[in-house]
């Protein structure tokens, strides 16, 4: 099913109840209420702060006794080194906040405080209250005191609009008011506007809306009245002055394009638009009421990346575009250790690389300010990033949480985007954009390793987020040498990077020769005492067996570094992880678990795969399909954390076509809930698009397009084929040929 339907309005204090629209920049939480139409409103760079200097310069000089410590065994003295001299506590980054509330009361008057806060109860009927993901539509409609009311929005990426459309069959009357629980300079009313401006302590920001209808209009302080219409047309622009121009002009532009074009123009092309994503892919899955909801679930995550990153905007947060705090959690940013990454894992295989540039632009942002980190704290060549950023692109260590803060492959893990992305789309214009960015990466790595006591070359410090050792001295640790995951995730970018140069013709270039003779020397993943994969260099202990993170396993999903085919023993030692970490507790939160659906798919479980989305889908998703991570304290409960939503989607596609290893599988992981489906449009390495459709566990039909003839291996029904696939699906199987 392609939409979220209700038959009662949101209510106010539960955020998680309203439904989302956005366009990658502007955003919407709609509540649906009967006496009032709430919109709370955001914008993407509506930051606290601008850029921060956080470099503690002081700190390569003591990198070589913090890496003496770490080798000693010494995890305790070697973090204070950390702490005192590589981070910047002092420092903080800023935090995303909301933009302003637009609210449409259906009643003229000014109500006092107290009705205000405690509005009076409403008797009301048919209601129906709905997010069409088909359209990116927001409909609601209902009857009250003898009137019939219907309510349409959405927001237009054509037109950078929020666009409202208000009808009754009877003459009404509405007062518009447009404000911001945090602090803004101003809002007022000319004719049919409203106009609301401010700053914070980062960018200066605007909110411009017009109002058009079958009635009269006037303006007055900060609201707009609207007496004696039976439709009402809204729209509304938001920006800020992170974009280096005037938002205010900016915005009164968009909204007189909005007006002139009109809404059912607007909305014609908005739907036009939007589908030309949204129909490029399909899922269609039979079974019961729980897996139904499961495609709901997908298509609702294709619907949150085509709203939260279009090309031109910034990346996806970690609420998407959503938030309705002045101090939400995790600042609502870009946290790197794998919340941001996450967010894209859906992009690809779901047929919407456009969706994914948001991403390759902020690495490219990122990769000079990486560059002066690089250089100030470690002394090294190219690029460098910790666990989180901002809209800025900021790469030094953040806050002084030991757990995190000291890791040093945040712009690592993204740079393997970069890759993937060319995998997919085999863009070579692309691949030239961003070759540089990739090399600054790589080349921060051949100056920061260092050698083990054991040998082997090794990040030193960092730390296996956010997890804890404990060393056989019952010291316990978070600052490391040598996790596994940085091995992991160094041999995909130090490997794509090769492979780039190989497709631009750089073989020539030295960084290339440099890293193809440190390769080998990476440490190796390791088996430990009882068949899992070790976390640290040594088989530490594990102060939380249950811990959310599973970071050793990078190299199995997101990575390809372990496969069932290539390394089974690690294969199964990353099983042997997995029944750990559950055992353990894990999986507390919904990004957790979407990554656990991920890591079973690879494995070829189905089982696990599906018996993870159902409890993602029961315990870990609110009413409106928003991801939850649990409370934080009792003064912060269940927080809405996007990832969630996206990697939990992303490891549907995985359960049903895997496109590593050199072959194409369908079906890799089919739970025997998914008896029968299709699958339209899914995307697979090489730039190819896949359709399939299965019954009885069996795939019955298939097609996969290529814009040039190749050769694919294909892998289905326990059988491996290999095929010549082309254009419009022409393909023909190769047979006995040597």
């Amino acid at each position: 099913m392609k939409q979220l339907l209700f038959h009662q309005p949101a209510d106010e204090r539960v955020w998680t109840q309203a439904l989302p629209l956005g366009n990658g920049s502007l955003g919407a939480m709609v509540y649906g209420g009967i006496s009032a139409e709430h919109f709370q409103i955001n914008q993407e760079s509506v930051w606290s702060k601008g850029f921060q200097n956080r470099v503690n310069p002081e700190g390569k000089t003591y990198l070589e006794k913090i890496r003496k410590l770490l080798f000693q065994g010494e995890a305790v003295a070697a973090e204070q080194e950390v702490y005192e001299h590589l981070l910047n506590p002092a420092v903080e980054l800023g935090h995303y906040e909301p933009l302003c509330d637009l609210r449409i009361f259906y009643d003229r008057r000014i109500p006092p405080v107290s009705e205000r806060f405690h509005p009076i109860p409403i008797e009301y009927s048919h209601y129906s209250r709905t997010l069409d993901l088909a359209n990116a539509l927001y409909r609601c409609e209902f009857e009250q005191a003898g009137r019939h009311y219907q309510r349409e929005a959405l927001i237009s990426y054509p037109d950078q609009t929020l666009a409202i459309q208000l009808t009754a069959d009877t003459p009404m009357s509405l007062r518009l008011e447009l404000g911001r629980e945090g602090a803004c300079e101003s809002v007022t009313a000319e004719g049919n506007g409203l106009t609301l401006m401010g700053r914070t302590a980062g960018v200066g920001f605007v909110a411009h809306a017009q109002v058009t209808c079958d009635g009269q209009v006037e303006g007055t302080g900060n609201y707009l009245f609207v007496e004696n219409a039976r439709r009402v047309q809204i729209y509304l622009a938001g920006r800020t002055d992170f974009y280096g121009e005037d938002p205010e002009t900016w915005c009164r532009e968009q909204v007189r394009q909005a007006l002139q074009k009109g809404y059912e123009a607007l909305r014609q092309e908005h739907v036009q638009d939007y589908r030309g994503l949204f129909d490029r892919m399909d899922l269609t899955l039979e079974g019961n009421e729980e897996v139904q909801k499961a495609e709901t679930f997908f298509h609702f995550g294709r619907y949150l990346l085509i709203a939260s990153s279009r090309p031109g905007s910034l990346p996806a947060n970690l609420q998407g575009l959503w938030n309705r705090d002045f101090k939400p959690a995790w600042n609502s940013g870009y946290t790197l250790n794998i919340n941001l990454e996450m967010n894209y894992w859906l992009a690809e295989a779901a047929n919407l690389s456009e969706c994914h540039l948001p991403l390759m632009d902020h690495i490219h942002r990122m990769i000079p300010h990486g560059q002066d980190v690089a250089a100030r704290l470690y002394g090294c060549r190219g690029a460098v990033a910790f666990h989180n950023t901002d809209i800025y692109g900021d790469c030094a260590p953040c806050e002084s949480w030991m757990p995190a803060s000291a890791w040093p492959m945040g712009l690592a893990w993204l740079a393997t985007h970069i890759m993937e992305h060319y995998r997919y789309t085999e863009d070579m214009e692309f691949l030239r954009e961003h070759y540089e960015d990739l090399r600054e990466v790589a080349l921060f790595f051949v100056d920061f390793l260092v050698e083990s006591p054991d040998g082997t070359l090794v990040t030193c410090p960092s730390s296996s987020p956010e997890n804890t050792y404990v060393l056989p001295n019952g010291q316990k640790g978070t600052i490391c040498y040598g996790p596994a995951m940085d091995s992991q995730i160094l041999r995909e970018v130090w490997g794509g990077m090769i492979e780039a140069a190989a497709a631009l013709g750089k073989e020539s270039d030295p960084l290339i020769r440099t890293i193809q003779k440190r390769m080998p020397l990476l440490a190796r993943d390791r088996i430990g005492g009882h068949g899992q994969l070790l976390e640290w260099p040594e088989e530490w202990g594990e102060e939380e067996p249950g811990h959310r993170h599973i970071s050793h396993l990078f190299g199995l999903y997101p990575g390809k570094t372990i496969s069932r085919a290539r390394t089974p023993r690690l294969a199964e030692a990353a099983r042997v992880t997995l029944r750990d970490r559950l055992a353990g507790g894990g999986g507390q939160t919904g990004w957790s678990r979407g990554w656990l659906i991920n890591l079973w798919a690879r494995l070829g479980n189905g089982q696990e795969a599906w018996n993870n989305l159902a409890t993602l889908l029961r315990e870990q998703t609110a009413e409106n399909l928003f991801d939850l991570h649990p409370p934080l304290s009792p003064a912060m409960p269940t927080v809405f954390q996007i990832d969630g939503n996206f990697g939990g989607a992303a490891g549907m596609l995985e359960m049903l076509m895997q496109s590593q290893e050199g072959r194409i599988q369908l079906l890799p992981a089919l739970p025997k809930e998914w008896k029968s489906g299709s699958l339209r449009g899914v995307r697979a390495r090489g730039n190819m698009t896949i359709d399939l459709s299965w019954q009885d566990g069996q795939v019955t039909a298939w097609k996969i397009r290529s814009p040039e003839v190749k050769r694919v291996k294909v892998e289905m029904n326990g059988e491996v084929q290999e095929w010549t696939v082309g254009p419009q699906g022409k393909m023909s199987k190769i047979i006995n040929e040597e």
